[in-house]
């Protein structure tokens, strides 16, 4: 069965959503998406644009747990978001940064952009985390 190309917009758009909520609710929940996603990126089912949107998101989660401070309760009143969206990302996640980072990548080469996001990510992972020969 030959999905129509006027079902890719559909499909692109829910996909963002579920995406988008997965990552506010559950970080295992999205990475338990990504092997999905990367079948309807490669069956050709998903705009192409939604794969630079999924790149970019899931590389700024990477960055999420490269940089950011951890939540003090201290804090809480004066930076009320802060408890929601970074309360459990400890400063200087490695594991999880790279982890992150390897969904990015995966993603990357489906961006119709001659590698263009492929090769972007791939040389800012080698710079955060110190690999050479990218």
């Amino acid at each position: 069965m030959q999905l129509e190309e006027s079902t890719k917009p559909t499909i692109s758009r829910w996909i963002r959503v579920v995406v988008h909520l997965s990552l506010i609710q559950n970080d295992t929940t999205t990475e338990a998406l990504i092997p999905q996603l990367l079948v309807l990126l490669r069956m050709n089912k998903v705009r192409d644009i939604e794969a630079y949107w999924i790149a970019a998101t899931l590389w700024n989660k990477a960055l999420d747990h490269y940089a950011f401070e951890p939540f003090y309760p201290k804090c809480h009143f004066i930076f009320p978001a802060a408890e929601f969206r970074f309360g459990r990302v400890r400063a200087g996640d490695m594991m999880n940064c790279n982890k992150w980072s390897q969904h990015a990548i995966a993603v990357s080469p489906f961006a119709e952009d001659d590698g263009v996001l492929e090769r972007t990510v791939a040389i800012a992972f080698s710079l955060f985390c110190g690999i050479n020969g990218v």
